[in-house]
């Protein structure tokens, strides 16, 4: 059997499309340590939703 090519415990392989925060709890991580993991794993985030905010005058 081959390993597969990302450890179970990464959150990637738990839930590829679960949110950050959804992965920080399932993996008693916080937001911004899962953040840095996923970011380092070269992660493509989701854009934010919502209105654009005004460039401060």
């Amino acid at each position: 059997m081959v390993a597969p090519a990302v450890p179970p415990s990464s959150p990637s392989a738990v839930r590829p499309r679960a949110s950050i925060r959804a992965l920080a709890e399932e993996t008693s991580r916080s937001y911004g340590g899962v953040h840095r993991l996923l970011d380092g794993a070269g992660t493509t985030f989701r854009s934010r939703s919502g209105v654009p905010r005004r460039p401060e005058s």
